[in-house]
């Protein structure tokens, strides 16, 4: 800040105080004044005399001193680092917070946190994630970075698979899930002597000539 008196009487040296909410401050008696982390939420004044005419000239006071712009304007865009069925993670970037939000939604709807891990998740799930350089004591955060759109891992399927009909030429086995927790569509794969079986990729399966004195299973997989 720099001050100058203008339009008055004086015809001697000028002498400056700066205060700070009404208080001298301490050495800051030139024309300038920088100001310091602990003006701000202050007002800032100067006071003027003069070596010649007597009394003393006050400013009128700043706008309350607010933090300083972050020198980095946006935020860089998040990196995915790692992510499993319940966790993702970005790359960590010195000084930066972050935020993960339901994919589409208003950033204002998650909570900054200083970890660059976001745990307790959704499997399956896609996720939209920011960043921008933290708040500091003298410096606003940054604008928000642009969105890294990140999907954790699928479950791994559960449940019980069981084979039904007899294991006789010419008959038919049926293929079933119970009590997992698959929400997608299911694929089969038969298999013998734990070879798949080319083209047997139905629920149901008819034993051919082949298949006598060998063992036959069935692989089943979700979409989801």
């Amino acid at each position: 800040l720099t001050a100058s008196l203008t339009g008055g009487n004086n015809t001697g040296t000028l002498s400056y105080q700066w205060t700070k909410n009404g208080s001298d401050i301490e050495g800051a008696t030139d024309s300038a004044y920088t100001l310091i982390e602990d003006d701000i939420s202050t007002l800032i004044r100067v006071k003027i005399t003069s070596s010649v005419q007597t009394g003393t000239l006050t400013s009128d006071p700043t706008a309350t001193v607010e933090k300083a712009d972050c020198a980095t304007a946006t935020g860089v865009t998040p990196a995915l680092s790692s992510k499993t069925t319940t966790s993702i993670t970005v790359v960590a970037v010195a000084g930066y917070e972050y935020i993960l939000v339901a994919d589409g939604a208003a950033v204002t709807t998650g909570t900054w946190q200083d970890s660059n891990e976001f745990t307790g998740l959704l499997a399956n799930t896609a996720y939209d994630i920011y960043q921008r350089v933290k708040e500091t004591a003298t410096h606003k955060a940054s604008n928000v970075s642009a969105k890294l759109d990140a999907t954790t891992d699928a479950a791994a399927l559960t449940g019980t698979v069981t084979i039904t009909g007899d294991a006789i030429f010419g008959q038919t086995l049926t293929a079933s899930l119970t009590g997992g927790n698959n929400t997608g569509t299911l694929s089969y794969q038969w298999t013998k002597n734990d070879g798949d079986i080319a083209g047997a990729t139905d629920s149901a399966y008819t034993l051919a000539e082949s298949d006598i004195t060998a063992l036959i299973r069935v692989k089943i997989s979700s979409s989801v």
